[in-house]
């Protein structure tokens, strides 16, 4: 389960070192704010598999197919030899007892083909990644990670699924609010139904996520604070594996949360600040 649950320390390892190698900034330098969406989502077997057709919840934000402020169509998720549709009541379809965001109901990934073969490079023979990235100088391109269900978008429907508390810690620097990481398991619905031998072995992965970052310009021959730059993340999974035929609906397994959680103290003077001057230049 924690495969399903990525790991963003590379990134704020990047942060990291801008942080150590810009220094702390002058209060008359700007401070680059930048929020990232990414989702990706794969097919794959060890085998070949034939007469496919899989329904996959994608990332819903009030009521429409998004990733972050990108809005999700057909196209985006077409491959050749795969017949691509999105669509909002699959076939037989029950969330009856699925958690309600108020304004969103699901959206469902069609994609149908005669056969899936494995694929000798270990890529998934189907597999789409998308991703979008925003900077601004003003931390008003900051999404919402710390309460994502009926802010940005999240994977539905989810079933067995409480949202997990955010507990606020002492932060480490008086420029932010800190909260404690918060994970938990969820369950979806996908509907899988393809032929196979017995020994096949079938894999589906979905992954979505999104984050905040900031840091100050870098700046030669000075020493960080190491207080000068933060970020936060949610992230929002689910896995499904079988061996052998499937032909229905099924339970996907994922995970729900995030494990870094340092957010702006719009209060303190150097947010304000930066938030005045990025009125004045806009």
């Amino acid at each position: 389960m924690a495969s399903l649950f990525r790991s963003t320390s590379c990134f704020f390892l990047v942060i990291v070192f801008l942080i150590l190698t810009g220094g702390c900034a002058t209060h008359s330098e700007p401070r680059l704010c930048l929020s990232h969406n990414s989702y990706d989502i794969s097919i794959d077997t060890n085998e070949t598999i034939r007469n496919v057709t899989v329904y996959l919840p994608v990332p819903v934000k009030a009521g429409k197919p998004m990733m972050g402020p990108v809005p999700l169509d057909k196209t985006q998720f077409a491959r050749q030899n795969f017949t691509i549709d999105l669509v909002q009541s699959p076939p037989g379809l029950n969330t009856s007892d699925a958690y309600l965001v108020p304004g969103s109901k699901p959206w469902f990934l069609k994609v149908s083909t005669d056969r899936i073969d494995p694929n000798p490079s270990e890529v998934p023979e189907y597999s789409v990644e998308l991703v979008n990235s925003t900077d601004s100088l003003s931390p008003a391109v900051f999404i919402n990670t710390l309460y994502p269900l009926g802010n940005v978008s999240v994977i539905l429907p989810k079933l067995d699924f409480f949202p997990p508390y955010r507990q606020q810690i002492t932060p480490r620097s008086t420029e932010w609010i800190e909260y404690a990481p918060a994970r938990t398991h969820q369950t979806t619905v996908i509907l899988v139904d393809y032929s196979s031998s017995p020994t096949a072995r079938v894999q589906i992965r979905s992954h979505l996520l999104g984050f905040n970052v900031w840091m100050e310009p870098i700046k030669p021959n000075t020493v960080s604070t190491g207080i000068d730059g933060g970020g936060n993340e949610y992230q929002d999974s689910y896995m499904w594996t079988a061996t052998g035929e499937s032909h229905g609906w099924q339970r996907a397994e994922g995970m729900y949360g995030s494990s870094n959680s340092v957010y702006p103290n719009f209060s303190h003077p150097r947010w304000q600040e930066i938030i005045s001057a990025a009125k004045q230049g806009a």
